[in-house]
């Protein structure tokens, strides 16, 4: 029983009742009728009428029988204009399903009737399962077009319910665990911010016939009227069948275009009266983060009318694209594979309702197209007509697009997709007698407008809000409105003039590859300013009845709306021929039909499954684009003809479908409370941003995984703090590390970090072992062992914790701050200049030399013309004298033509230009050192060495064996060099002999200061006993020693193949007059005051223990030096001065331009402070002036110069490593103590200083199994005196048949002063596990 309280106004008066007349009509669907209880619930614009039982019927004694009408009375108070109607029944009785017609409600007050269209079963086993409906009023003059139609007019008015009703696209995810899948009925209630729906039963799944089954994902729409965005739902089923009713719910993912936004709601729980806590149904809450929001979606009517021919119906699964003048929605099917049958027959209309993305006032055009699946894909459209609402939903615009050809591959152009520019575009409006009028509307002038696309995101989120240049087209628009009399009237409305559409003439050159050619079939997508031309099959070439054949160009002609200037084409084939399908692709050529201009797109690669990468898809990007190209980062550049941006480079943009994670990673603020932001933005423009690397390794039992979103706050003095920084990664596995970097808010000192995640479901939890905050910039290693659950299911329940630097696990580990660079890496234009193989760089600076560093090879990076931009962080070795780049040799395409690097130093803006322009590979060599170009010039000179190896007069001193040598000196290393050709013996290295060797063209490494000597320990007879290596400048002439007087062997001696040798002596180059001679640099820095430069000379007088020096600073209108705020260096060359100990520096006229009656700052110069370095000891004397000096008339008037002592010396890293001892070092490497954790690869170690690095160095024993599980070996390595050690650098070469290898620790134990560094790695080094390096540098744990 329902009562209803009648309110009162403010006087206690009763306010007005209204009656209201019911009038149900049941169809004349065979078994229409019901014996359940029926009940309606009223909803007006003020208030609803509660739900109520439809009991007496006024018209039947047996009422909602077939085919009649039962009419009631209803009294509530009034409730104002009609909404939304919801009716039900209890679905008791023996016939209780039920087609309902429509309902019409009078409001008796106002005469006024409201007509609910309904034509759908109440019913369990019928239709989509519901036994309640939802139905909104419609026009009269609607079901007036229904006359003579078979049980009314739904499909006139689906577009018009449709827009009023929400559609929520449910997908059911059921669990992967035993017996997850359930034969109950499952029903579902939507919960929204305004309403909520009665139970709908998920009976129709559009993808699976036998639904709810495990690791299945069921659709279902629902549909509801104004309950708005959902807050939550409810699940739950019945506990029937007979298989089994207990039911493991994994998630529930609910898209509700209409509103712009898609939820996902957790669950991981069963829902069973026997398992897990035995609830049947589960109240579900959406995960925040994952909630997605976008651009709301509009309702489109689509008719296909299929031709009346032979044939022309077609069995394939049919799509559909609609372009607008800012606007292209998503591809969109017509049709669920389920509701296939019968459409799209000979002679046929169908009617089809889709949601898509908004396009504005105009549709520009249409694509459709078939996947050619079925016995018959054949398909003849005679046309198309789209139908769309306007805002008001008053009225309506249909777009005609005449087609009347064939998408068929045996038909026509053999193409199964069409372009379609519409032919008339019809303004429906009633008139006041009821009949509708179309007018044809005359096309105008040509319009260009900005478009951007819209589209779902991938899981890389590729796709995002993409703007370039369109033109609009349509031939005739007919506008449907309504009048405020509510009859409509058609008008119409003037469009502009069609896009053109062209013949594209496509070249596709097969390369002269042995089995290049394919018999797979191929796909082409051309890509424009204007949008693109859909996935094109290459069916028909025109030049070969044998098409993609090896050194074959086959042609063919593509059909499409003008795309403007093409940028980008993606090809692939299907890999669909057993016995050839491998391709090797040479290039396309598109030729626009109109100016006749040819793009060219290189590939010069496979397309093989077996081959290269293994990728049969590729895009491509025509010659000469200098846009991004979606594998690089940085700015977005401009293509050299155009402004237009490709699909992939909107990295930036905010995508039009964005989960509030993604949304919270673009934002700055993302976890800070509203109260805090204004100070957090004024904290972060007076700190700045740094880059901050985080991994996170996940526990190792199977369920410590989580696929929820994972985040860390990094919290440093003062409440300084990063906010939220979401680590973008789907799901976190077990055992795993997983990196990002992210840039955030500079907190100077890290002091704790708080990590946590979203998820609240049972399951979602995640046991983080460890964090490490890695500051590269600050040269800072944080290292936070955690070892703690964060689920609300597990331990304490908490999903966020707070990890502080003093709680007594944590470290801290510091290192020489790195450098950001910037790296720009320009592949040559040149055939087949791309490469696959692994590129590393090694950075030479007046300061040091880095660690290499590897180039990933990802996307479309190191192709022919590209020019790739990536971020790095270098150690700093002051200003870059040089470059290495060495390639591995490795790969499918081994040759690579580097035209230059460019290397900008982000802290001091810097750029360095290496310019090779030169192949890389086997014929030229696979390694190169490129110098630095400074103003033009090249910053190191070229010089040729003479090596001459003797080896001891002892027994057995000569060798088999391959031997390398490694030079040293003040501008680096000169890269490993192979002592293969001895001049002076055919049989190198034999007893008491020298064997000469030398090395043209190389880049001097200046004042050399030791070498690194070693054999392969490969022939029969492969110890050595070396005597000494002697080195020859031939451009300077200077001589370098190196004694050594040791076995390199592993039977004799202390068994080392490897030695490291200082230079002993070295002579000196001699005179005309035979006087030994240095050079010398000099470095002055000029103050940045006003006027504190000059024009003129400066001249320096030097006094050392030796002798005295004149030098004169010249200055001139082209060599302009001595300016303010800059610093100069001057190079010169006399006999040793020996230590020095004062300078006096002054500055006199150039002759050009005398200083005359110039006086004050004018005929003065502030020097700041200079240095002199002597080039052979490396030793640097620093000198403070700070003086005006006075400009003289004369060059070393003492009178008018300044007098400095050495204020301190800064010691050379020449003579510093000149004067090291060799050192041994014992390495003992832990493997770890974890199932599988040995290997059987090749290891080798890194060891890294104060006072450089050891070189790579193999870890072997002979008879002994090394690098077992829970196994300690030990070696011995000698090497000069590193100093302090920072880090090592552990690898594998990933052979043998089981190389992946779990790294405990390594421990380095200095032999000469038993000092011990130990370095934690706890990690794998396997390709297939953790994060998938095989190499790894570890720092020295503090």
């Amino acid at each position: 029983m329902t009562l209803e309280f009648i309110p009162t106004d403010e006087q206690g008066k009763p306010l007005h009742e209204v009656e209201y007349t019911v009038k149900v009509y049941t169809g004349k669907t065979s078994g229409a009728g019901t014996d359940a209880n029926v009940f309606i619930n009223l909803y007006g614009e003020k208030h609803d009428s509660g739900e109520r039982p439809l009991k007496d019927s006024a018209d039947n004694m047996n009422k909602f029988e077939t085919g009649k009408l039962d009419t009631f009375k209803l009294m509530a108070i009034d409730l104002g204009k009609l909404v939304k109607l919801k009716v039900r029944h209890d679905n008791k009785g023996i016939g209780a399903a039920w087609y309902l017609d429509k309902i019409e409600v009078v409001d008796n007050r106002r005469k006024k009737t409201y007509y609910f269209l309904c034509q759908k079963w109440l019913a369990v086993g019928k239709d989509d399962g519901q036994i309640s409906r939802e139905l909104i009023p419609v026009d009269k003059s609607v079901l007036e077009k229904s006359i003579g139609k078979k049980d009314g007019a739904r499909q006139d008015v689906a577009l018009e319910i449709k827009a009023a009703m929400t559609t929520y696209y449910t997908k059911v995810v059921t669990g992967t665990v035993s017996g997850a899948g359930t034969d109950a009925n499952v029903y579902m209630i939507l919960y929204g911010d305004q309403d909520h729906t009665d139970k709908m039963f998920l009976k129709s799944s559009m993808t699976y016939k036998n639904k709810f089954e495990s690791g299945h994902t069921d659709e279902f729409i629902l549909e509801a009227v104004n309950i708005g965005k959902l807050l939550k739902i409810k699940i739950g089923h019945d506990n029937s069948g007979l298989l089994g009713a207990a039911w493991f719910l994994d998630k529930v993912i609910i898209d509700a275009p209409s509103l712009g936004c898609s939820w996902t709601f957790p669950c991981n729980k069963w829902l069973a009266d026997n398992k897990d806590d035995c609830q049947l149904e589960r109240e579900l809450f959406p995960q925040e983060l994952e909630t997605v929001e976008y651009n709301p979606c509009v309702p489109y009517e689509i008719k296909t009318y299929t031709a009346d021919e032979r044939g022309a119906g077609t069995s394939a699964n049919v799509y559909i694209c609609l372009y607008g003048k800012e606007v292209i929605t998503e591809e969109k099917p017509l049709c669920s594979k389920r509701e296939r049958d019968g459409k799209f027959k000979r002679g046929k209309m169908d009617l089809f309702t889709v949601e898509m993305e908004d396009v504005g006032d105009s549709i520009e055009k249409l694509r459709i197209w078939h996947d050619n699946e079925g016995l018959t894909p054949g398909w003849k459209l005679d046309k198309i007509e789209v139908r769309k609402l306007h805002d008001s939903n008053k009225g309506s615009d249909t777009y005609v697009f005449q087609c009347g050809r064939w998408l068929a591959r045996d038909e026509d152009d053999y193409s199964t997709s069409r372009e379609l520019i519409p032919d008339q575009k019809l303004q429906e409006i009633m008139t006041s007698s009821g009949q509708s009028k179309v007018k044809e509307v005359k096309l105008r002038d040509k319009l260009k407008i900005r478009c951007k696309i819209q589209r779902k995101p991938s899981v890389d989120l590729e796709a995002k809000a993409i703007k370039y240049i369109k033109r609009v087209d349509s031939d005739q628009k007919l506008q449907e409105i309504m009048t405020s009399s509510g009859q409509s009237k058609v008008k119409e409305v003037k469009l502009r003039d069609k896009l053109k559409k062209k013949i594209y003439e496509v070249s596709v050159f097969t390369g002269d590859e042995s089995s290049a050619g394919t018999d797979a079939n191929v796909f082409l997508n051309i890509i424009g300013e204007n949008g693109d031309a859909g996935e094109r099959k290459l069916h028909k070439s025109e030049t070969h009845m044998d098409k993609f054949e090896r050194n074959h160009c086959d042609v063919f002609k593509i059909e499409a709306v003008d795309l403007g200037k093409l940028y980008k084409v993606k090809v692939r084939h299907d890999n669909s021929s057993f016995f050839k399908s491998a391709w090797y692709l040479g290039k396309i050529e598109i030729k626009d039909p109109t100016d006749n201009e040819v793009y060219v797109f290189y590939c010069e690669r496979w397309l093989a499954k077996n081959k290269d990468d293994g990728k049969i898809e590729r895009s491509l990007y025509v010659k000469g684009y200098t846009g991004e190209m979606g594998s690089s980062t940085g700015s977005i550049n401009t293509m050299k003809y155009g402004s237009s941006l490709s699909l992939d480079s909107m990295k930036s943009s905010k995508s039009p479908r964005m989960s509030r994670k993604q949304m919270s990673m673009a934002s700055s603020i993302v976890g800070i409370p509203e109260g805090e932001q204004r100070s957090w933005k004024k904290m972060l423009k007076e700190c700045g941003a740094v880059s901050y690397k985080i991994s996170v390794a996940t526990g190792d039992g199977d369920d410590n995984g989580t696929v929820s979103n994972v985040y860390v706050d990094i919290c440093g003095p003062k409440n300084k703090h990063t906010g939220k920084l979401f680590l973008d990664k789907e799901k976190f596995e077990p055992g795993c590390t997983d990196c990002v970097t992210v840039d955030a808010l500079d907190v100077e000192d890290v002091r704790k970090i708080k990590v946590g995640h979203d998820g609240t479901a049972p399951g979602t939890g995640w046991f983080v072992k460890s964090v490490v905050i890695d500051i590269p910039s600050r040269g800072k290693h944080y290292l936070f062992n955690c070892g703690t659950w964060l689920a609300r299911d597990k331990s304490d329940g908490k999903t966020e914790r707070t990890f502080a630097l003093d709680d007594g696990v944590s470290t801290v580990t510091s290192y020489k701050p790195m450098i950001p660079y910037e790296c720009t890496v320009i592949t040559g234009d040149r055939e087949k200049a791309g490469t696959d193989m692994q590129i590393t760089l090694t950075l030479f600076g007046t300061s040091g030399t880095s660690s290499p560093l590897i180039l990933e090879k990802t996307g479309n990076r190191f192709e022919r013309g590209s020019e790739d931009l990536i971020k790095l962080d270098i150690e700093d070795v002051g200003p870059l004298k040089k470059l290495r780049v060495e390639t591995s040799g490795k790969g499918s395409r081994t040759s690579w033509y580097l035209e230059k690097v460019a290397l900008f130093n982000m802290k001091t803006g810097e750029k360095t230009n290496f310019i090779h322009d030169d192949w890389l590979n086997k014929e030229k060599g696979y390694s190169k050192d490129i110098p630095a170009k400074i103003r033009g010039k090249e910053a190191l000179d070229k010089t040729s060495y003479k090596i001459s190896v003797k080896t001891s007069n002892v027994r057995g001193a000569g060798t088999d064996a391959n031997v390398y040598v490694i030079l040293f000196g003040a501008n680096g290393d000169t890269g490993q060099l192979h002592l293969d050709k001895s001049e002076t013996y055919k049989d190198p290295f034999e007893n008491d002999q020298i064997d000469v060797f030398t090395f043209k063209d190389m880049l001097s490494v200046g004042e050399m200061s030791k070498c690194r000597v070693w054999h392969d320990n490969k022939g029969l007879g492969a110890a050595w006993h070396l005597a000494n290596i002697e080195v020859e400048d031939l451009k300077t002439k200077k001589v370098y020693k190196f004694h050594c007087d040791k076995w390199l062997s592993t039977k004799e001696d202390d068994k080392q193949i490897v030695r490291e040798l200082t230079c002993g002596t070295s002579s000196t180059p001699r005179s005309p007059g035979n006087k030994e001679v240095i050079n010398y640099e000099l470095e002055v820095e000029t103050s940045g005051v006003d006027e504190a430069g000059t024009m003129h000379h400066g001249w320096i007088v030097i006094d050392g223990e030796k002798g005295t020096k004149k030098y004169k600073m010249h200055n001139s209108k082209v060599d302009k030096k001595l300016r303010r705020g800059t610093t100069n260096t001057f190079t010169f060359s006399c006999k040793p001065l020996g230590k020095l100990k004062s300078v006096t520096v002054g500055a006199c006229e150039r002759e050009d331009i005398p200083v005359g009656n110039a006086n004050g700052k004018e005929a003065q110069w502030l020097c700041k402070k200079l240095s002199i370095t002597d080039t052979v000891s490396g030793d640097k004397y620093v000198f403070s002036v700070n003086t005006w000096l006075p400009i003289s008339e004369e060059a070393y008037d003492l009178a008018d110069g300044k007098k400095v002592k050495v204020k301190a010396v800064e010691k050379g890293h020449i003579a510093v490593v000149r004067n090291l001892a060799a050192i041994k070092y014992e390495v003992i490497v832990y493997t770890g103590d974890v199932s599988g954790a040995g290997t059987n690869a090749n290891v080798f170690i890194t060891l890294f200083g104060e006072h450089g690095d050891s070189g790579k160095r193999p870890l072997k024993q002979s008879f002994r199994n090394l690098f077992e599980k829970n196994q300690v070996d030990k070696f011995t390595l000698e090497c000069l005196d590193l100093g302090e050690l920072i880090k090592v650098r552990v690898e594998h070469d990933n052979s043998g048949f089981r190389p992946g290898w779990f790294l405990e620790k390594v421990e380095v134990v200095n032999q000469g002063t038993s000092a011990m560094s130990e370095f934690q790695c706890h990690r794998w080094f396997d390709k297939d596990k953790d994060d998938g390096q095989i190499v790894r540098d570890i720092l020295v744990a503090s």
